[in-house]
């Protein structure tokens, strides 16, 4: 559990910063950097103190990362620059944890009890009513369904890319190899890079390429550390001991942790109905952690 709450410190300060970055870039580019910026930093430690290449899972954790890297963050970004970072993490969160559960349940017949299922119901309604207010209002129509159908995909890819890391760490426990959450986490890299690698050489032969300024350097570098290397390897951490659904339940706490960053660091207003929806969802991963 520990790990999980990590996980959801983690990716609050990746979220925030994602939020910088796509100001001063676009979703594709954007995507691109953090990719190859996240593989760079991860060969670099799994290559001198972490393990490669090894495992029976490599090629499950490549499919992973295709999923959960590639396809689900590519969908990130183009519903960051619709819905924002807050909006945006609240619809992947709190979709991606009952796709997982479900997913798992059906394909690797991980069943969770009555009570785990309560909590994680409690985790996401407290999750949903702190964080969804009528906002939407303010956006138009075309670009809120636009920006809630690519985080529908952000969604479905974390939640099947947690599922398939499972079954990843299922078949490197039944060859007796153990492989350690940051080599893990690059494996996943490899194949999130490679097909985003793909996509974004596509998009870029039929648009122009933007330089991003200067100031883009230190927040794709923030927000790659908090994300794709700490945040991940502490996910990868937790989905080696605990059951998707668990895990994503907690990290869907992430919006509550980011609304202190937002309102200290952007002057977002906090709202008693915020705060009864964060007490909520606290209880449900406190019921959790006791359990």
């Amino acid at each position: 559990m520990l790990a999980s709450l990590l996980t959801t410190l983690s990716f609050a300060c990746s979220g925030w910063c994602g939020g910088r970055v796509i100001k001063l870039s676009n979703s594709m580019t954007a995507t691109l950097c953090r990719s190859l910026l996240a593989l760079c930093l991860l060969g670099a430690y799994v290559f001198t103190l972490g393990q490669g290449f090894a495992g029976a899972g490599l090629i499950m954790f490549i499919v992973s990362g295709a999923v959960g890297f590639g396809f689900g963050d590519l969908a990130l970004f183009e519903c960051y620059s619709r819905l924002g970072p807050r909006r945006t993490v609240l619809l992947a969160q709190c979709l991606a944890a009952p796709i997982a559960c479900l997913t798992e349940w059906l394909w690797l017949g991980t069943h969770l009890n009555g009570w785990q299922i309560l909590l994680i119901s409690i985790i996401l309604a407290g999750v949903s009513i702190s964080l969804a207010p009528a906002e939407h209002l303010k956006i138009p129509r075309a670009q809120f369904i636009n920006g809630a159908l690519f985080g529908s995909l952000a969604a479905a890819g974390q939640g099947w890319g947690a599922v398939l890391s499972r079954r990843a760490f299922e078949l490197n426990h039944a060859a007796n190899t153990h492989i350690n959450a940051p080599t893990a986490t690059f494996q996943r890299m490899l194949g999130g890079a490679l097909l985003v690698s793909i996509i974004v050489s596509v998009w870029l032969s039929r648009h122009p390429f933007t330089r991003p300024g200067k100031k883009f350097s230190p927040w794709i570098l923030a927000h790659t550390l908090a994300g794709p290397v700490i945040g991940v390897s502490c996910f990868q951490w937790a989905l080696s001991t605990t059951p998707s659904g668990i895990v994503l339940a907690i990290v869907a706490t992430t919006p509550i942790v980011i609304m202190p960053l937002t309102h200290w660091l952007d002057g977002d207003t906090l709202t008693m109905r915020n705060l009864i929806g964060a007490v909520i969802a606290v209880s449900g991963v406190i019921g959790l952690l006791m359990g």
